[in-house]
């Protein structure tokens, strides 16, 4: 309940502040880019629901006597930590799959309705700019992609000798699909002849590349972390590693994203050390105004740790998971004062 009472309210505010941008193409291609939405509020607000629903069972438990019943029977603290913290981790698990097969599909749908439905943005500005292909003895490279025209544009190719050497060189507006290669479109071509190469230049309205790799190839590709499930990010640091590239970033995204999935873990045991301190004095108000409280502190921490190790400060596992650590440390330090 806890949840879908955070989703209704992620979801009404979510449709107030995109009423204005989605104005001009209907009520219907709203509730779609909503729906694509739903997924990753869910994700966001998993935290908070186990911390509020761990409140509010732990003081209906108090009000009910359950809890003297407990004490008297002879579990402990710790006895009472386990199970919630097993149907964290059960939830946590799912979280993770989400994670992993489906916010990147529905991130992707609901940036793509946003960016090209909405603001009538080219499919290309969901993609990496300059793409690069290596083919035999070819080098293409395109800017951007409108993968619903099968075309392509910004367009260049080079021939290669067996040494290497350019021997023809294609610039092009754009680039077609006929069904079987791609058809240059308003562009010249340099070749290279004699020794020493001179390039011999001609402009051409239409020219048959013979680059036959399918349209699929430049499908559009995720182009924000969103977008990516952590075995996207991994693949995305393997080849980094191979490139010699820097990947910071790409690691602070990937231990940020982990981060999200263990919070429900650590909102256990703050919910329960709050209930067993404040059992007799709090109520449900007052339990939804710490979860408020203590969710704020949590992700402005979060956010915090993950602002600095993307600017190199501190390592992105200690950086991202030391609000986790944090939290969870100074929640068992509460349950240990707790007159059981």
């Amino acid at each position: 309940m806890a949840q879908v009472g955070f989703l209704a309210i992620f979801f009404v505010v979510e449709m107030i502040e995109r009423s204005g941008l989605f104005a001009g193409v209907g009520f219907s291609v709203l509730f779609e880019y909503l729906s694509f939405r739903l997924p990753m509020m869910a994700h966001q607000v998993m935290g908070l629901s186990v911390l509020l629903a761990v409140m509010i069972v732990g003081l209906l438990l108090g009000r009910w006597g359950e809890m003297t019943a407990i004490r008297a029977a002879g579990f402990s603290i710790w006895s009472l930590l386990l199970p919630l913290e097993l149907a964290a981790l059960f939830l946590a698990g799912l979280d993770l799959v989400a994670v992993e097969r489906i916010l990147p599909k529905t991130n992707f749908h609901a940036t793509y309705i946003k960016q090209v439905i909405v603001r009538q943005h080219a499919a290309a500005s969901l993609l990496i700019s300059k793409h690069w292909y290596l083919l035999d003895h070819q080098l293409l490279k395109i800017t951007s992609v409108d993968s619903e025209l099968q075309k392509v544009y910004g367009v260049s190719l080079y021939h290669l000798s067996d040494s290497n050497q350019v021997t023809l060189h294609v610039e092009a507006q754009s680039a077609d699909w006929n069904g079987t290669e791609w058809i240059f479109r308003a562009g010249h071509r340099w070749s290279f002849e004699g020794s020493p190469a001179v390039p011999n230049v001609r402009p051409f309205d239409a020219w048959s590349s013979g680059v036959s790799l399918s349209p699929d190839t430049f499908r559009p590709r995720p182009t924000t972390p969103d977008e990516f499930g952590l075995s996207d990010l991994k693949q995305t640091l393997q080849q980094n590693e191979q490139l010699g590239e820097l990947s910071t970033l790409t690691w602070a995204d990937w231990y940020t994203k982990l981060a999200w999935v263990c919070i429900p873990l650590v909102m256990v045991p703050v919910g329960l050390a709050f209930v067993l301190h404040r059992q007799k004095k709090s109520s449900g108000a007052s339990a939804i105004t710490v979860t408020v409280v203590i969710g704020v502190a949590y992700y402005l921490a979060l956010a915090i740790g993950t602002a600095i190790c993307r600017i190199g400060g501190l390592p992105p596992l200690i950086a991202t998971q030391l609000p986790n650590v944090g939290f969870f440390c100074f929640s068992a330090w509460r349950l240990y004062q707790v007159r059981w």
